[in-house]
């Protein structure tokens, strides 16, 4: 029987229990609950004896991580996913999924902001797991994926750039990181797709940019933005010089990372600090300034409407003036 002890190696209280080998030998096993408390290691053995009821499962998450990450090696962000795992491999990585309860990502969540980590990379790191988790079913692997309490990544970052900064980060650089900035800039995209973009889903003659969903079993439809007279200018010229079918290239490559480029930009522009994803906020925030429909700006930049209102609706002309007139009578 399953029972929870502690040992004079680590603070933690560990499951510890017998498991029958195919030769027919017993050999003891243990499991790390994660954290010093007795009460909470006791309700973490409750959910591993609960677990045990269920079907065995063969493989662990270390496992299902492995798999997801091969799935998705050609994106672009698979190697900031890689590091974004190993917290989680080090915690979740040797027991079945079925195994991962509320008490065992709470202990997860407590460890890792004992070492120092922010909110938000915690989300980010169980919402990595949850990703994985999901992929491996979508992709047959038989298993129920477990509901993952994130803490949230905290207030969402509300820099957008005036005309003005914009003007000078665009005349702060050349070349792709220009090109990157002026495709952002116009059409809202976020810097994987637009580092994704390849000639041919950019139609000069018709003046349109299409992207596609980020991942292919994606609900969502391709997004296509309409190309502007100044991204006309920007696209038209850097296609005529292109070698490669990759719209942001350097040196006949695509470009897998534009941060340390942009960091630089923004040095000689002497602006305050800004990030690339940056430049889709400013996208948005100019629509919804200059009184464009919200859900006119949530199909442009392939939102949804509530997202934009819920970001960006304070930026409206008339936002809540409505309201404010109410009080006057």
């Amino acid at each position: 029987m399953a029972r929870i002890r502690q040992f004079d190696w680590s603070p933690n209280w560990y499951i510890i229990w017998a498991e029958r080998q195919p030769d027919g030998r017993w050999r003891s096993r243990q499991l790390s609950t994660g954290t010093r408390v007795e009460a909470d290691a006791k309700r973490a053995l409750a959910e591993f004896v609960a677990a045990q009821g269920r079907p065995p499962e063969q493989f662990t998450v270390n496992e299902v991580i492995d798999a997801y990450l091969a799935g998705m090696s050609e994106r672009r962000w698979v190697r900031n996913r890689e590091y974004e795992m190993r917290a989680v491999r080090n915690h979740f990585g040797l027991v079945p999924p079925s195994y991962i309860g509320p008490t065992l990502v709470r202990s997860f969540t407590k460890h890792r902001k004992a070492a120092g980590a922010a909110n938000s990379t915690i989300d980010r790191q169980l919402r990595a797991l949850r990703a994985s988790l999901s992929w491996a079913v979508k992709n047959g692997w038989k298993f129920e994926v477990p509901y993952i309490e994130t803490p949230g990544g905290g207030r969402a970052r509300e820099r957008w750039l005036v005309r003005n900064e914009a003007q000078e980060l665009v005349g702060a650089c050349e070349g792709h990181i220009r090109l990157f900035i002026v495709i952002a800039l116009y059409t809202g995209a976020r810097s994987g797709a637009i580092l994704d973009l390849t000639w041919d889903r950019v139609d000069l003659e018709r003046r349109l940019v299409m992207y596609p969903p980020a991942h292919s079993h994606s609900r969502k439809r391709t997004t296509i933005v309409p190309i502007n007279d100044t991204l006309f200018d920007a696209l038209s010229e850097a296609r005529e010089f292109a070698v490669s079918d990759w719209v942001i290239e350097y040196r006949g490559r695509p470009v897998q990372s534009i941060k340390t480029g942009f960091r630089a930009t923004v040095r000689r522009a002497g602006i305050a600090h800004c990030t690339p994803h940056d430049l889709r906020r400013t996208c948005a925030t100019w629509m919804v300034q200059d009184g464009i429909q919200l859900e006119k700006v949530a199909r442009y930049l392939g939102a949804t409407k509530d997202m934009i209102e819920r970001v960006y609706g304070h930026h409206a002309p008339d936002y809540l003036r409505d309201a404010a007139r109410a009080l006057e009578g």
